[in-house]
């Protein structure tokens, strides 16, 4: 993947992932106006408003660091940055992505390697009793 294509992807999902706070927010506090959301959001990341303005809008990159930091505040499995989180156009496909990844947020850090090791048994349709301790 190139430097280019990089950015581009962080910056797209760093912009899915304000969309996301927007809607929680909005759901949490309705009367909560558009304006002053990416400042809100900026603080909850924990990044300067002004720096995370220049990141949505192109004017700066996001490093390794910071990424590593967003990641961390909102969550996110290391490296969700820099993964390609485009919907399916399928409207099931959608839901089923969107729950899975809320299962995976919900999840505590240390059950998450439990849960990733499930469905990939699952992925590789490989039965499930494989992974249970022996019977005695």
């Amino acid at each position: 993947m190139t430097i280019k294509a990089v950015s581009e992807r962080r910056r797209e999902n760093l912009e899915m992932q304000f969309e996301l706070f927007k809607r929680k927010r909005r759901a949490a506090f309705p009367s909560d106006p558009e304006k002053g959301m990416l400042k809100r959001f900026a603080e909850h990341v924990g990044v300067d408003p002004i720096q995370m303005s220049q990141l949505r809008n192109g004017h700066k990159d996001l490093g390794a660091l910071l990424r590593d930091r967003i990641e961390t505040a909102l969550a996110l499995p290391s490296g969700w940055l820099d993964t390609d989180h485009a919907m399916p156009a399928d409207a099931d496909a959608q839901a089923f992505q969107t729950a899975i990844m809320e299962l995976y947020r919900r999840t505590p850090d240390a059950s998450r390697g439990a849960l990733l090791k499930v469905f990939s048994h699952l992925v590789a349709a490989k039965p499930i009793e494989e992974l249970l301790p022996p019977c005695d």
